[in-house]
């Protein structure tokens, strides 16, 4: 996204190389995030904070493999290392 941390982030997967393979994504329409999520093979979420992230079932749905950021609800859907890698 737009964080405070988006240009180390493009920073580091420019080091790392992974640069073109990585997509960052804010605010989606619900077509836009289907297609993005079904094109996906990882959906990364950090957030400080949300009780309830649609966004982490819609990805589970998807196929995509999850990493995320544990708060509020997000182990109430997720398992760490079963659903997801939570940290």
């Amino acid at each position: 996204g737009e964080g405070t941390l988006a240009e180390e982030v493009r920073n580091q997967a420019r080091a790392l190389g992974v640069a073109d393979a990585v997509a960052y994504r804010t605010a989606l329409t619900g077509l836009q995030r289907h297609a993005a999520l079904h094109a996906a093979g990882v959906v990364w979420r950090t957030a400080s904070e949300d009780n309830l992230p649609s966004v982490l079932l819609q990805a589970a749905a998807s196929g995509a493999a999850i990493v995320a950021t544990d708060v509020g609800g997000v182990s109430e859907l997720l398992d760490d290392g079963v659903d997801a890698l939570l940290f």
